[in-house]
């Protein structure tokens, strides 16, 4: 079947025009049509469709141009340099062209595609942005903050607190997922001072809308809180909890360790019946995690204190050991720091593979991933190697005093919460008429 409509879309471009002869108008219909169709075409076809966008960009219009780089990002294709420049040199020439709906696909398919946009073009896209800001939606204004922080455009103070007071304008207007997105730009781009009243009003929305949440929109929400700091009250996590049961089983290594790493984070612990299946679930897909996935769930299950029996245990070391060769610094550091916690020596094999990928990317660790492995090692009565140590001497040298290990021998939660999980965004997509 995905044959057959990969056939179609290229017979209808063939049959159309030629690529030769192509406008605007057919070269973005048709890549539009791939990625509707969510099949990526034949890079040969890509290459002559993108070269053709380039020798006719002065003839695109602002929407063909957002409907263009709507299609790259949603086939996860990248547009190759030379077609970047155009486009970005022509939506330059025309920002008044620019509705709210193709601004905000502008700036979301090249936070997805990790494009660095030029300062000229984020420039005239904000300008054009705030002229035109109360036109956004809520879900519009979500949907640009949420790609502003994903590019790291805080110096648009101006844009990014119009966008906030779009959000707060209309918050109803959000769907579950945009929850907790809303809130890791706001922790992103550090403007929690004046956006306290957008929070709260998030909080108290999500709990009236919380029958609408899926197993990662709940991961999203709590994930959110804890990056923003806020600590709802026992009603609001109780209702949260009560849908977390009814889709328990939709949930996946990826919102399970955000979930649990969003409350260890908060220091609010699921009632019994909720961890529980939480722990069975984590158990029954645990193959499938990925090494930060494993190395986080298990920090969080240590921090909210989870009573993990040994056949639990041994099911996440041997998911560990498998994978450790893949292990980044900070999985190693977070893999042991939770050991320590919970004062449970790994199994020698376990213990062996971690030791040896520790010394194996040593200098690839930062001052507060060593510091957190060197506890658990300490905490566990586990010598250390001696290149570990050597290599946390120097990282010592290098920080300044105020950067020096936690106080009492004990990471503080900045230091052992995951760098992936604090930074990480999860893609938030607008839908293109």
């Amino acid at each position: 079947m995905h044959l057959e409509k990969r056939g179609a879309v290229s017979v209808a471009a063939g049959r159309d025009a030629s690529i030769n002869d192509m406008k605007p108008q057919q070269i973005t219909q048709t890549i539009w049509s791939f990625a509707t169709l969510k099949l990526p075409p034949e890079p040969g076809l890509m290459k002559r469709l993108s070269e053709r966008a380039v020798q006719t960009m002065e003839e695109f219009q602002p929407s063909q141009i957002a409907r263009l780089t709507w299609s790259f990002a949603s086939l996860n294709l990248k547009p190759d340099q030379r077609l970047v420049k155009a486009m970005s040199d022509r939506a330059v020439t025309r920002p008044d062209g620019f509705k709210p709906d193709a601004i905000a696909e502008i700036f979301w398919s090249f936070a997805v595609l990790n494009i660095k946009m030029e300062p000229r073009l984020v420039a005239a896209l904000a300008s054009r942005a705030m002229s035109a800001l109360s036109s956004y939606t809520g879900k519009k204004a979500a949907v640009t903050l949420w790609s502003v922080a994903k590019m790291g455009l805080w110096r648009e103070f101006g844009l990014v607190h119009g966008l906030v007071q779009r959000i707060l304008a209309n918050p109803n207007a959000l769907d579950p997922p945009d929850f907790g997105r809303v809130m890791w730009a706001i922790s992103t781009l550090g403007i929690h001072a004046f956006s306290a009243t957008l929070v709260d009003d998030l909080c108290n929305l999500a709990e009236n809308k919380i029958h609408e949440f899926q197993a990662e929109d709940l991961a999203s929400l709590v994930k959110g809180y804890a990056l923003v700091e806020y600590h709802a009250d026992s009603k609001h996590f109780s209702t949260l909890w009560k849908r977390t049961l009814v889709v328990l089983t939709n949930f996946q290594p990826e919102s399970l360790s955000d979930y649990i790493w969003g409350h260890a984070m908060l220091e609010v612990s699921p009632e019994a019946r909720v961890s529980a299946e939480l722990i069975n679930r984590s158990m029954s897909i645990m193959s499938l995690f990925k090494p930060n996935e494993i190395s986080s769930i298990l920090w969080g299950f240590a921090k909210l204190d989870f009573t993990l029996d040994p056949m639990q245990m041994s099911n996440i070391s041997r998911c560990a050991l498998n994978k450790m060769d893949t292990f980044m610094p900070g999985d190693v550091s977070r893999l042991t720091h939770a050991h320590g916690l919970l004062r449970l020596r790994p199994d020698s094999g376990l213990l062996d593979a971690i030791r040896a990928r520790a010394v194996e990317i040593v200098k690839d660790f930062s001052h507060e991933e060593l510091t957190n492995l060197l506890w658990g090692f300490s905490a566990l009565s586990i010598e250390p190697d001696p290149a570990l140590v050597s290599q946390a001497a120097i990282a010592n040298r290098a920080s300044s005093p105020r950067d020096r290990s936690p106080q009492k021998g004990k990471p503080e939660h900045t230091a052992i919460s995951p760098q992936s999980k604090s930074r990480k965004s999860t893609t938030i997509k607008p839908a293109h008429k």
